[in-house]
């Protein structure tokens, strides 16, 4: 029996009772990992296009009713669709990539057998738009992986690629077990479960009890002072907010909207 069917990382076995015999049977089973659809995800490189703040203030200019955060809130949720559909423009970010340096070493060939002036402005176009796809590429790698260089000028392609696609195995969820024993391995089961778990968990009313802390003294290496203790109560500035915020590395995991610091950044928000 040929198991190269069942060797992805959206596979696995369960070894079952083996009853009367010697041997333990194998249940092989398979997920569809197509039918999991990714949560919005904001790609740094959008920000830096010629049209990102036409785009937002195309959205933001409209004026929302309700509170403060209520309009920004609904404003973001509006611009979901505006950066999908700039996104989806982009097409496949290495197909790109391929193209522009095919597009390049073309026409550097012809410049090479036609010294032309026109060829050699056509040379140093390719070589901007192959520039740009690259650094559009290493952009997208670079924030889903959750990696940097690790050499300056080294693209490191092939590493982002699997650090990305280990991500999702790790962090994809298959099936769980509920609290009475019953294994879910459909979607909206899971979802419901787990909505069910932490609901229990964090709501309703419980009762408050005092805690004696008097025990975590011998293990504590330093106790603030009244002076220290009285210096964090002091109001948060409105410039340190802001320096605490700039100091986000771009490629930071994004907000549970999907917004990533540096769209912030560049809206200076």
């Amino acid at each position: 029996m040929k198991l190269g069917c069942f060797s992805g990382p959206q596979s696995k076995y369960i070894c079952a009772l083996p009853s009367t015999s010697d041997h333990s049977p194998l249940i092989l089973a398979g997920y569809d990992a197509n039918g999991i659809t990714g949560s919005f995800r904001f790609d740094n490189f959008l920000a830096k296009q010629s049209g990102f703040l036409n785009s937002v203030w195309s959205i933001w200019r409209h004026p929302i009713h309700g509170t403060r955060m209520y309009a920004v809130v609904t404003k973001l949720k509006a611009l979901k669709p505006v950066f999908r559909r700039q996104r989806k423009q982009k097409g496949d970010l290495a197909s790109n990539v391929q193209s522009a340096k095919l597009f390049l070493e073309k026409a550097q060939s012809l410049f090479d057998t036609h010294k032309e002036d026109i060829l050699l402005q056509l040379v140093k176009l390719c070589q901007r738009i192959y520039c740009q796809a690259v650094q559009q590429e290493l952009s997208m790698l670079k924030q889903r992986s959750k990696l940097n260089w690790l050499k300056d000028g080294d693209q490191c392609t092939r590493l982002f690629f699997r650090k990305i696609n280990a991500r999702r195995v790790r962090q994809r969820i298959y099936q769980i077990n509920d609290e009475s024993g019953v294994q879910l391995t459909d979607l909206s089961q899971i979802v419901a479960e787990f909505l069910s778990y932490f609901q229990q968990l964090l709501g309703g009313n419980r009762m408050q009890r005092n805690l004696d802390l008097s025990f975590l003294q011998p293990g504590l290496k330093h106790i603030l002072s009244m002076d220290e203790a009285n210096l964090l109560l002091t109001p948060v500035t409105q410039q340190e907010i802001k320096e605490a915020f700039f100091d986000i590395n771009d490629d930071s995991a994004p907000g549970p909207d999907g917004y990533s610091s540096a769209f912030l950044k560049m809206l200076g928000l």
